[in-house]
């Protein structure tokens, strides 16, 4: 009996079998062989398989027959290495090679290793700790797999069905159905093999998880917009085959917000190529750009830091994405369109026209990214947006008016402070039929070594026909040119700079009415300039010049108040 068992074995495996330890024939409780340090080597499908030591306990049948065959075989500290690449099904022959002998029906595995070889990296890893039991392995019967292990520090239940099982092996369609659940990842996939392991499958597919962002960094993944998204689920019908993966009817959940759509891979140029469309009926992107990394340093200016963003290896992406409503911070827009494409480095991501503040608004931005520099462009526009509901908090109380206006710029560098300083572009802006509050200046009584001032609305407010203003910039240097405010029964001229790097500002106006204009009259001048705080809402001032009965103050930080 001992003699005969590498043949045995080698049958059941339809692989070569080397059996490097000694053989012992044991007889109770139930006739059985102990082998040691056995190697099963299929380098045509991509398995290899090392045990230190495998009980085989002989069938009822074979003792019959007197043919050797088994009914349990238990691997002690199995190893198993799997190239996912090559793994395919048995051949033919080896397979109805197998259905002439006794399948054993139960395979036991214990504090067993398998290594798992991917060009994806996210399925390649190690499972350890593997102990698990398979049943069910005869000729119609449904093969059930279950156990636990360790998955990249991580515990794994796993349970699996295959029926019937054989026509598994021989390459026939074949109902399956696969559970994992992990502290972090619970998963289940329900469907049809068409042709064994790598014939096709389509079927229902369905994950969740509580922490996006943890999962994908435990599986040495980037964490993307996993650092602005907590839960997550997906499900969907897919259909999928060596060359692509398709969902439909396909349900995606982020954080609570609702998609509904379809998804579909297909390999292109050694990396993944996605396409996908959903719809959804709000999003917020008020975090969206968190997943960027950091453009400040901890003082508040612009980060030196070089940014790795090759995106040679980035999976290509097409996705489209339309939402009811999307929130942009304190902005909402209605109806919108959105678009993210990544190609060969080549990032873009466009806003198309959608309704906000009762006007249109639209957005491109490109960005073309290597590996020591980015270059970026922008297009913006936007077109008859009601300034009134921005009037609050962060806003002078009684800006009203429709604005319209447009800008593009481009930038190019390798952090985001270089980026800045080469930021270059133009624009325009106009307001028609709008309203500014009289912004007055009035110093601080309080007894402060630095005395402040505080610009508030006073008085009625300033109606005005339309502000117009051209809008340049250079080397992170914002111009406001050519301002002009006209209204009834005055004329404002304005000019001013904004940094986008040292956060300083200037503006200076020039106040008179047409008669006073015409006949060559002195008009009421403003002018401050200085450099903006830690809050957007501070300007600390270092030059101010006004008419007196508007200012009489020292230089200090002021402070927009609604």
């Amino acid at each position: 009996m001992a003699a005969s068992a590498p043949h045995a074995l080698q049958r059941l495996f339809g692989s070569r079998v080397t059996i490097g330890g000694p053989i012992e024939a044991r007889l109770f409780p139930r006739p059985h062989i102990v082998m040691t340090d056995i190697s099963l080597n299929d380098d045509g499908h991509g398995v290899r398989l090392d045990v230190p030591q495998l009980e085989a306990t002989q069938s009822l049948t074979s003792l019959v027959t007197g043919r050797l065959g088994f009914s349990q075989l238990r691997l002690s500290e199995p190893t198993a290495s799997i190239d996912e690449d090559r793994l395919s099904s048995l051949p033919a022959s080896s397979a109805i090679a197998l259905l002439g002998h006794a399948f054993p029906g139960r395979i036991v595995l214990s504090s067993g290793v398998v290594a798992l070889r991917s060009s994806n990296p996210a399925a390649s890893g190690l499972l350890i700790g593997l102990n698990a039991v398979v049943e069910g392995l005869d000729r119609n019967g449904v093969a059930a797999l279950s156990g636990h292990g360790t998955w990249r520090g991580q515990r794994v239940e796993m349970s699996a069905h295959l029926a019937p099982f054989f026509d598994f092996l021989l390459g026939r369609e074949t109902s399956g159905s696969v559970r994992l659940h992990l502290p972090l990842l619970s998963a289940s996939v329900d469907g049809q093999l068409h042709a064994g392991i790598r014939g096709g499958f389509d079927g229902k597919v369905s994950a969740s998880t509580a922490s996006l962002a943890t999962l994908l960094r435990s599986n040495d993944l980037p964490a993307g917009i996993g650092r602005v998204v907590g839960e997550a689920s997906f499900s969907g019908s897919g259909v999928a085959n060596q060359d692509s993966l398709t969902f439909s009817d396909t349900h995606l959940v982020l954080d609570k917000t609702d998609f509904e759509g379809s998804l579909a891979w297909q390999p292109n140029q050694g990396h993944g190529a996605w396409t996908g469309t959903f719809a959804t009926d709000r999003l917020d992107l008020t975090h969206a750009f968190d997943t960027l990394p950091d453009a400040r340093s901890r003082d508040g200016r612009w980060s030196d830091k070089h940014w790795a963003l090759d995106a040679s290896l980035w999976d290509d992406v097409d996705l489209r994405v339309s939402a009811n409503r999307a929130t942009f911070g304190p902005i909402d827009v209605e109806d919108a369109a959105f678009s993210a494409l990544c190609r060969d480095g080549r990032v873009e991501i466009s806003l198309s026209e959608a309704r906000s503040l009762d006007g249109l608004i639209r957005g491109r931005a490109v960005a073309s990214l290597g590996a020591s520099a980015v270059d970026l462009k922008v297009d913006l526009s936007m077109s008859q947006l009601d300034l009134e509901p921005l009037s609050g908090p962060k806003a002078p109380r009684g800006l009203t008016g429709s604005a319209s206006g447009h800008f593009q710029g481009d930038a190019h560098g390798g952090s985001p402070k270089a980026l800045i300083e080469s930021l270059t572009g133009h624009g325009q802006i106009s307001v028609r039929q709008g309203s500014l509050p009289p912004l007055q200046t009035i110093a601080d009584l309080s007894a402060t070594q630095e005395r402040t001032a505080v610009l508030s609305p006073l008085g009625s407010l300033q109606q005005f026909d339309l502000g117009t203003a051209d809008l340049d910039v250079d080397k992170g240097l914002l111009k406001i040119e050519n301002g002009r405010l006209l209204g009834p029964a005055f004329e404002r001229v304005f000019r001013g700079e904004i940094s986008f790097l040292d956060h300083s500002m200037s503006l200076a106006t020039a106040d008179a009415t047409p008669e006073a204009l015409a006949a060559g009259r002195d008009v009421v001048t403003t002018s401050f300039a200085g450099q903006w705080g830690q809050s957007p809402r501070v300007l600390r001032l270092d030059q101010v010049s006004a008419p007196p009965r508007l200012l009489t103050r020292s230089p200090g930080a002021v402070e927009f108040l609604p």
